[in-house]
């Protein structure tokens, strides 16, 4: 009976370094997992203001997470009245 508390015990301990290993493997994605769920405004930051200064391109925002650019020439350059992610 002492021999199987014994084996139960390593083999608990055993199961639960793989289970820290396997956390500490996923950690990252359950960060960003949980910033998206608590910031969904930061995970969805897009530029705002954009004007087209050299050549020929179209801003479009069909929704407040989405911004499409539609450029039509070989180079364009687009100045952004803000581009941080933070706020």
């Amino acid at each position: 009976m002492v021999n199987y508390i014994i084996h139960l015990k390593n083999r608990m301990r055993v199961r639960y370094a793989l289970f820290k290993k396997r956390i500490v493997k996923q950690m990252p994605q359950i960060v960003v997992f949980l910033c998206a769920l608590f910031f969904p405004i930061m995970t969805f930051a897009n530029p705002q203001g954009g004007s087209v200064v050299s050549g020929s391109a179209v801003i479009t925002r069909p929704s407040t997470q989405l911004m499409q650019i539609n450029q039509t020439s070989h180079k364009t350059i687009i100045n952004w009245q803000s581009f941080n992610v933070s706020q």
